[in-house]
């Protein structure tokens, strides 16, 4: 699962399942891009993964866990982003390839004609929060992500 998934849906959608289901026994593998945690599943190396939507896939059945709200979020120290524009000369901080939030994000820079200046990709949710905090650049994240780190960190949502 994308460590957002884990981060702010995961808790509550073992806590409900381990109480309707006491028997299963569940382990949680890893967290991953969604296309690594597609391939595994894909393989049989996992039962399910929790993954971004959408997942068009013929050998895939999918249910919806919930709907995210995404945003741009930078430090503190740059204004808000009102147009497109303002990301070009912004490094971007975004997962791994194969990340649905990095993905959705290029292909809306693409749309608007915008290249962005230099990305730098973080394995970790942590590592892209420390260095937005720290004035390093922008990335989309899920809103309710960006609000849990606000109570850590001082950012600007746009």
């Amino acid at each position: 699962m994308p460590e957002t998934t884990a981060a702010i849906r995961l808790p509550s959608i073992l806590t409900d399942y381990h109480k309707s289901y006491l028997e299963v026994d569940l382990v949680l593998k890893k967290t991953g891009t969604t296309e690594e945690l597609i391939q595994l599943v894909l393989k049989y190396e996992l039962d399910g993964a929790f993954v971004a939507a959408p997942v068009q896939h013929p050998e895939l059945d999918t249910i919806e866990v919930g709907v995210e709200e995404l945003a741009l979020i930078t430090g503190g120290q740059f204004p808000s982003i009102e147009q497109p524009e303002q990301l070009r000369n912004l490094t971007l901080l975004v997962f791994r390839a194969g990340c649905s939030y990095r993905q959705k994000l290029m292909d809306w820079l693409r749309l608007k004609g915008i290249i962005p200046a230099k990305i730098m990709e973080f394995g970790t949710l942590e590592g892209i929060l420390g260095c937005i905090h720290a004035g390093l650049g922008v990335s989309l994240l899920p809103r309710s992500v960006i609000e849990r780190a606000m109570v850590q960190y001082t950012f600007t949502l746009s």
